[in-house]
């Protein structure tokens, strides 16, 4: 019991010494009340003075921004005013500042060594030890070279600041006119997290699963070269969701990955009528998406400020298509007057069909049959005979996997054939289309937007990394996952925050 009076008596003193009126209050109700109350009262005063009620508040979680003004003592630690026992100085060009001071309000482990004249601050994986007198600093044991020495004035030991929070990763502003320094110092980050979302299953999953792994590779790159070293060496990972090539699970797992697991940008996802759910989730959230393949022309047309694309879209590649069977026509003295298009009835297929449509006339191509068809259908007789009764000069294509081999085979089976069958990206270009169909392959051709004998260097060692990891050169589609990553993990590093309004001004 005496114990619990004197623990009573020493908080009571606590209490009024910083507040007269909530002490009256706070006796009032201690000697009207039972002992369960008196405990209870005890209780709340100790929790309340350890989470800071009263002025002793810990630092916050967020970023502590620290100024100081030459030649006052006057500091403030996120806008509180703190008082300096000795102001800080400009020696040499540079600022010194309290080493207790800046030490604490950075939120560092500090140790004064009075036998070698040396201070030392230790936070999170970085020790830094100073030697007064000495220009020669050591971090993690490793010896430096400082512009100006440590010194001792008026009793205290000052320190150069911008070399103390530079070497944590802090930023340091100096403002001239007011002789005003800021020191900024950010949450440390040691992971990164970043959300993925592909169709992992399905007909579609070949290209969603190449995309992982693409992705993956460049994360391995980023990390083993030390990760994001703006961040501090803060490490990527991904988590990765699986849209099935549904749009409803697509816009689902967009906002599970943003709400729950906490990511700071999207990467996906390759269909177009996903990647259509999951942006205006981004915009909500107000989250970077970064999208490497799909080409609808209607996905930058919403004016969404957090999507973006590493790929041209179906207005220019379906052209392109165009443009190349007229110069063909040309030099093999093959006449194409007329195009029969199929295409899948999604954002992609339909989108691409309107291209196709609009531009064909000014090749001097003739639409001659116009076939839309369910995507994922288990049989499509009926439209390749539509295009075989049209009997056009080439046909055009705009299908993903699964579609792309149903096609083909049809076309086989009804012995149909053109001069030219040309698809548009899609299922043509996967390894598993050609895997799936054999020689029957031979002569469809596909307009791709990569291949493995680019004659470029870097072009060539990221698909033999690719190659050696998982067995297979890169397609058009992963080789765009790998850039979206690297341009994601290279804008993070540009602006070395987490912060996602920066990362989409980067």
């Amino acid at each position: 019991m005496s114990h619990f009076i004197g623990v009573f008596c020493k908080l009571v003193f606590m209490l009024k010494s910083l507040n007269v009126n909530f002490f009256k209050l706070f006796i009032k109700i201690y000697f009207r009340g039972g002992d369960k109350m008196k405990k209870a009262l005890v209780m709340l005063l100790v929790v309340a003075l350890l989470a800071g009620a009263f002025g002793f508040a810990p630092a916050r979680a967020g970023n502590i921004v620290i100024q100081m003004t030459i030649g006052s003592t006057k500091a403030y630690v996120n806008s509180k005013e703190v008082i300096l026992d000795q102001p800080p100085v400009i020696e040499n060009g540079r600022t010194l500042v309290p080493f207790r001071f800046i030490g604490e309000a950075i939120g560092a482990k500090i140790d004064w060594d009075p036998v070698k004249k040396a201070v030392s601050y230790i936070l999170e994986d970085t020790k830094i030890i100073l030697i007064i007198g000495s220009t020669t600093a050591f971090v993690n044991g490793v010896a430096t070279k400082i512009d100006v020495a440590p010194k001792i004035l008026s009793g205290r030991t000052m320190v150069p600041v911008r070399f103390i929070s530079e070497t944590i990763g802090a930023k340091v502003d100096w403002n001239s006119k007011t002789r005003m320094v800021t020191v900024t110092v950010s949450p440390v980050v040691k992971v990164v997290k970043i959300g993925g979302i592909y169709p992992l299953t399905g007909p579609n999953a070949p290209m969603g699963i190449g995309d992982k792994q693409a992705i993956l590779l460049a994360v391995d790159e980023i990390n083993a070269n030390g990760g994001i070293k703006s961040l501090g060496g803060a490490k990527i990972e991904v988590v990765f969701a699986d849209s099935e090539g549904d749009p409803k699970v697509a816009m689902t797992a967009a906002e599970r990955l943003i709400v729950k697991d906490g990511v700071i940008a999207i990467l996906g996802s390759i269909l177009s009528s996903t990647t259509a759910a999951i942006a205006p989730v981004c915009e909500k959230y107000k989250t970077p998406m970064v999208n490497e393949g799909s080409t609808s022309v209607d996905l930058t047309k919403h004016g969404w400020k957090y999507f973006f694309r590493v790929t041209p879209h179906d207005g220019l590649y379906c052209e392109s298509m165009l443009s190349f069977l007229k110069d063909v026509s040309k030099k093999s003295g093959q006449e194409i007057k007329t195009i029969g298009i199929m295409y899948e009835n999604t954002l992609f297929g339909k989108t691409a069909a309107d291209v196709w449509k609009e531009k064909a006339p000014a090749y001097g191509f003739t639409i001659v049959a116009d076939v839309p068809y369910s995507a994922g259908s288990a049989d499509l007789s009926s439209e390749v005979l539509v295009l075989k009764k049209a009997s056009p000069d080439v046909i055009l294509l705009a299908s993903y996997v699964q579609d792309s081999i149903l096609i083909t085979k049809t076309m086989q089976t009804l012995d149909f054939n053109a001069k030219a069958v040309m698809g548009l990206d899609g299922g043509f270009i996967v390894p598993s289309y050609i895997e799936a169909l054999g020689p029957l392959a031979n002569y469809i051709s596909a307009e791709a937007r990569w291949s493995p004998d680019i004659k470029k260097p870097l072009s060539q060692k990221v698909n033999a990394e690719y190659y050696s990891k998982y067995g297979q050169n890169m397609d058009g589609h992963n080789a765009r996952a790998y850039t979206a990553a690297m341009v994601l993990f290279n804008a993070i590093e540009e602006v070395g925050s987490t912060d996602k309004e920066k990362i989409r001004q980067a």
